[in-house]
């Protein structure tokens, strides 16, 4: 209640998902995504309206719902495997692979309450798990745990899909929903905004939004981390698209990296390295000077270089490693990882796709 009148959290949403349909739902913090999840688990009763659900449903909602902290994680398996309708005789079947898939293994004896916050969400995740239901909600499950389990988060995605389950799933990432998704809901201010292919949902969310989404991934920017810095200072990374900075870059366009790097001394045989680094952490494109056929000597104080871009490269947050190396010793001068990072928006091509190269084709 805000000023002694009803918030109204979600007007004229309607939508049908698929048999063994991976949906996705997105919108801004407090558009009604997880309200609309919570009505679909019968959480919350809609006000007018109603919700059809054929088949078992299970919700990743709130996980770990109903641990008690006073409890080892021993007793909480078998707790929360009773909430979700499990019998103890099944659960100690699955009791084993619970603790291993949570790595949990030196830990179970130990009362919950001594947990990290990552601990516990690891094991109810791993507990959820178990549910073999035939439609799953899942709201922002894949932002638990370290890297290491986020893998065994997409894995477990992957299996869900390959086995044809039914998921409706809300997440910030828009790469994990292209990823797995077939179509999307966009909510704006709890309404209908669009009902697409996921790439038309998420190219249309992140238009209107790009420039807080841009704001909003300032503030979630990696440090960079200098490994080596000997004789040469990086004094600024930026990215530039139609001869303006930005983070947001547009997909299919090409775009300009311009390193501006300080040396203490002129310097003529300097190799220049640059590697385009995915959010899942694969090297995209590793490229330096002297394969571009540069050779050019650098003044002492400040030098700019400017690499330009033909930008084939498919929708999600990159990052920018640098090196510099001294040819004539073959010594490395300076060394950076996550330099700057830059986010691609707007593919229309296939969402599998980790580049999107100029294809043509004909027919005689």
């Amino acid at each position: 209640l805000a000023d002694n009148k009803n918030h109204v959290a979600l007007t004229d949403i309607s939508f049908k998902v698929k048999k063994g349909e991976f949906f996705g739902i997105v919108g801004r913090n407090g558009s009604g995504k997880s309200t609309l999840l919570k009505i679909l688990a019968g959480v919350y009763q809609p006000t007018t309206g109603r919700v059809s659900v054929h088949g078992r449903l299970t919700p990743f909602i709130e996980l770990g719902v109903g641990f008690n902290p006073e409890l080892s994680g021993t007793d909480n398996v078998y707790l929360n495997g009773a909430l979700l309708g499990f019998s103890r005789a099944q659960m100690k079947e699955m009791y084993a692979d619970i603790v291993n898939f949570a790595e949990l293994e030196n830990f179970m004896d130990v009362k919950l309450k001594n947990y990290s916050s990552g601990m516990q969400v690891r094991l109810a995740f791993s507990i959820a798990t178990r549910c073999k239901s035939d439609i799953l909600l899942l709201d922002e499950v894949l932002a638990v745990g370290d890297a290491v389990f986020q893998q065994k988060c997409f894995d477990y995605f992957s299996d869900l899909k390959k086995s044809g389950r039914t998921v409706c799933f809300v997440s910030h990432d828009a790469n994990v929903m292209r990823k797995y998704c077939d179509r999307g809901l966009y909510i704006k201010d709890g309404k209908v905004q669009l009902l697409s292919n996921i790439t038309d949902v998420l190219n249309e969310y992140q238009k209107d939004f790009s420039e807080s989404i841009e704001l909003e991934a300032d503030k979630k920017m990696t440090q960079p981390k200098t490994l080596h810095s000997r004789g040469v200072h990086l004094l600024s990374a930026f990215i530039f698209q139609a001869k303006k900075k930005t983070r947001m870059v547009q997909a299919s366009k090409e775009f300009q990296l311009v390193l501006d790097l300080g040396f203490e001394s002129k310097v003529s045989r300097i190799n220049v390295g640059i590697n385009i680094i995915n959010q899942q952490g694969q090297l995209i494109h590793a490229f330096n000077t002297d394969q571009l056929g540069m050779k050019h000597s650098f003044k002492k104080g400040s030098n700019s270089l400017s690499f330009n871009f033909q930008n084939v490269l498919t929708d999600g947050k990159y990052s920018v490693n640098i090196a510099v190396v001294d040819e004539s010793t073959k010594s490395m001068l300076f060394q950076q990882q996550s330099t700057c990072e830059f986010i691609i928006n707007g593919v229309t091509g296939h969402k599998y796709s980790l580049i999107h190269p100029s294809v043509t084709v004909e027919a005689k």
